[in-house]
């Protein structure tokens, strides 16, 4: 038997295999080799058992066979390793592989470089996008002109899913028009959609799917509908958030999902469909259409962060309006909801699910009017039991936030404020730097609606005290940095006497690389991005006359929403006062007050002295028509016992 393994081992030819069947005999004939002659320190048999699983998107399967082969054999094989951990979620292996890389003088720069890629593939797919960029950035020096034009476009890949304030000073990889392909284009788009700019987003997409239609016409269909569906799913998501749901309906519908190969783009495409359609009466016929459980399982190493965090509030959020999401699910499991508030900035959407759950507050209760109070009324009583002991978590920010949503169903807001401003209190008297940024702008947001302009006062001067008393490994943190820095920005535009001073320069001492906080301490902006700066001239500026200013009124852009419903409201029509025809007004110098005036107008008019009652009053006043005198009452008779008995015991005549 051995013998016959040995042969079909040596007949076989890696470089030929095409399709699954092909590559399922490479790795059943080297699998065999490996496991019944050579004990699996066959480096050969090895890179073919890998690189067949591989092709066939067999990565688990693969990671088992990893623990089969000894160190140094796998020594061999630093890429595919890496590869094989990227591919099923060990971030930490792979950048221990990556940086065992760098020192390493025993492997070639080729292969250093191909690792370089899968640790920022890694590293985008797990949200750090910075780390991508940076890696990004060391690859276009690395790398051959005519693989520059591959990183500039994972490059703005990147790009497109930071925010503006992190990319201020990133300058893009130039390419020329004439190189631009369609990927490129696309993520152009997705910059430009970043950016808030709709218009150019839309060009751009329009043009990266005319170039991909161009391009494969000669191909499959099914190819070309692959490579075509990314594209008009952004386009129809654009369409989408800019209001125009009948294009985004039109575009979504064009596309051929049975020729979609890529079930992850396909899951997106069936869950926007049925966000623009009419709601389902359904829920539970919906998620099986969407079947969000089996996708999630599936394809979670495919997602990026923000498609796999959409995804999770999805399927949660049906499952309860569906009635099916239960107490013990491993959504609710406190494991699951420390880890999702901490991978996603405190997000605690399924933290307020479990909650709802708790409090048996279903769907249909938070959307009937009549039960608004007592709904409401739930949930504070439970944010009170919370807030007995005495310090803050996820459970309590949940309820709070909770309370603020239903509080906005009736515009009433005490419950939600008193339970808002207990939480802060408890983070901003405690020890720990936990802060809940959601809590303090919801708080915020209250009070300049109800314009109570000093408990306001009193908030960010709460504030800033905690803050002064931060550290700088406090202030290490990414999250507390990034929630100071924006508070501090914030006080900054509202009000410009309040002393920062000593705030922004502990987050100058935290990143000395922040341009923005530097140029607030020095009191000068040039180290700031060009790009983000006017070219209008200061002294200009202030010579312009304000009323030309004034007259130039910036004409508003039409909103895109349409048959939005306006609420009830009383108004009042405004008259011109009705004056006699003899009516007469005295010019300004011919009026005395003392004169002119009522001495008595103050009085009620019954109470003034030339007062002169009705006729109906005078009546009244008299008792009623005239002549009438006052009936007295009828003088009251005791009856005794014996005269009541009498009258009970008569009897009735005969007929």
């Amino acid at each position: 038997m051995s013998s016959s393994i040995i042969l079909s081992f040596k007949s076989l030819n890696v470089a030929t295999a095409q399709d699954f069947s092909d590559h399922e005999a490479i790795y059943q004939a080297s699998y065999q080799y490996l496991a019944k002659v050579k004990e699996f320190r066959d480096i050969q048999a090895v890179h073919n058992v890998i690189v067949s699983l591989i092709n066939t998107d067999r990565y688990y399967k693969a990671l088992e066979f990893l623990k089969q082969v000894p160190e140094d054999i796998l020594l061999e094989f630093p890429l595919e390793k890496a590869y094989i951990y990227y591919k099923t979620g060990h971030t930490g292996l792979v950048e221990e592989i990556y940086k065992g890389s760098i020192t390493s003088s025993e492997l070639s720069d080729t292969l250093k470089t191909a690792i370089k890629h899968v640790m920022a593939q890694c590293y985008y797919q797990n949200g750090k996008m910075a780390a991508a960029l940076s890696l990004y950035h060391e690859l276009i020096t690395l790398s051959s002109t005519d693989l520059k034009l591959d990183i500039a476009c994972n490059e703005r890949a990147i790009l497109s899913q930071m925010t503006n304030e992190s990319v201020a000073n990133e300058t893009p990889l130039p390419v020329k028009e004439s190189d631009k392909t369609y990927d490129f284009t696309f993520n152009e788009a997705l910059i430009a959609l970043r950016n808030n700019d709709i218009e150019t987003s839309l060009r751009l997409l329009k043009q990266a799917s005319s170039m991909c239609t161009e391009q494969n016409l000669d191909s499959d269909p099914a190819d070309l509908s692959a490579e075509l569906a990314p594209i008009e799913l952004a386009l129809a998501f654009v369409y989408q958030v800019s209001g125009q749901h009948a294009q985004a309906l039109s575009t979504l519908k064009d596309l051929d999902l049975e020729s979609v190969s890529d079930l992850l783009t396909k899951q997106i495409i069936k869950n926007n469909l049925i966000s623009l359609t009419t709601a389902q009466q359904n829920m539970n016929y919906t998620a099986r259409e969407l079947n969000f459980k089996d996708i999630l399982h599936l394809h979670r190493n495919k997602m990026t962060r923000a498609q796999f965090r959409s995804l999770v509030k999805n399927h949660i959020l049906l499952e309860y309006q569906g009635k099916t999401l239960s107490k013990t699910s491993n959504y609710c499991s406190n494991s699951f909801l420390k880890k999702f508030a901490e991978e996603f900035d405190g997000d605690v959407f399924p933290s307020i699910m479990k909650l709802l759950l708790r409090l048996d507050i279903s769907a249909e209760d938070l959307n009937d009017e009549g039960k608004y109070k007592s709904v409401s009324k739930k949930i504070y009583k439970f944010a009170l039991a919370e807030l007995a002991n005495t310090q803050s978590s996820e459970t309590l920010v949940s309820a709070a936030l909770l309370l603020v949503f239903v509080n906005s169903k009736s515009s009433k807001f005490d419950q939600a404020i008193h339970i808002l401003e207990q939480t802060t209190k408890l983070e901003l008297e405690s020890d720990s730097v936990n802060f809940h940024a959601a809590i303090y702008s919801a708080l915020v947001t209250l009070y300049e609606a109800t314009k109570a302009h000093n408990k306001l006062a009193a908030l960010y001067a709460s504030m800033i005290e905690k803050f002064e008393k931060l550290s700088a490994e406090d202030l290490s943190n990414e999250r507390v940095y990034g929630f100071v820095r924006n508070v501090a920005f914030r006080l900054v535009s509202v009000d410009s006497q309040i002393d920062l001073s000593n705030i922004f320069r502990a987050l100058r001492t935290a990143q000395p690389e922040d341009k923005s906080i530097q140029s607030i301490i020095d009191r000068e902006n040039t180290l700031l991005n060009e790009e983000f700066a006017a070219d209008d001239d200061v002294e200009d500026l202030l010579k312009a006359n304000l009323d030309d200013l004034m007259s130039k009124v910036s004409q508003t852009r039409p909103s895109t929403r349409k048959n939005k419903i306006t609420p009830f409201k009383i108004t009042k029509k405004t008259q011109k006062p009705k004056f006699s025809k003899s009516k007469v007004l005295k010019a300004e110098g011919d009026f005395d007050a003392e004169k002119d005036l009522d001495q008595e107008r103050w009085l009620p008019m019954k109470l003034r002295s030339y007062y002169k009652p009705s006729k109906k009053e005078l009546k009244k006043k008299s008792g009623g028509h005239q002549g009438a005198v006052e009936l007295s009452p009828a003088p009251s008779t005791n009856q005794s016992a014996s005269s009541k008995n009498k009258q009970k015991k008569k009897k009735k005549g005969k007929k």
